[in-house]
């Protein structure tokens, strides 16, 4: 009979760091997600989140946004209403749920 001593490592990557002390998650609870906060009065706002074809005359509508270029250039675009929005500042696509406008 075998007398080794339990493993130490943790079985998955979530046990490790709670073992650290930062609490996991998988991203499907409303606080788990990153809101990002757009000032619409804010023209650098306005600037830095364009619609994932690098147009700024994007407005909110429902549920998506509608972006006024793509629609004035409908066969060179894949359409005008998108569900998420390109930050040029840092490359990152963000989701429209994700954004909250001010």
């Amino acid at each position: 009979m075998s007398h080794e001593p339990p493993s130490t490592r943790p079985a998955s990557e979530s046990e490790a760091k709670a073992e650290a002390g930062t609490i996991a998650t998988d991203g499907s609870a409303e606080a788990d997600v990153h809101r990002v906060r757009i000032d619409q009065d804010d023209e650098l706002d306005r600037m830095r989140y364009r619609c994932p074809n690098n147009h700024t005359r994007w407005v909110p509508t429902n549920n998506h946004l509608y972006c006024h270029s793509c629609a004035d250039l409908a066969d060179a675009c894949e359409g005008p209403e998108y569900y998420e929005l390109l930050d040029v500042k840092t490359s990152e696509r963000i989701a429209w749920s994700r954004v909250v406008l001010e």
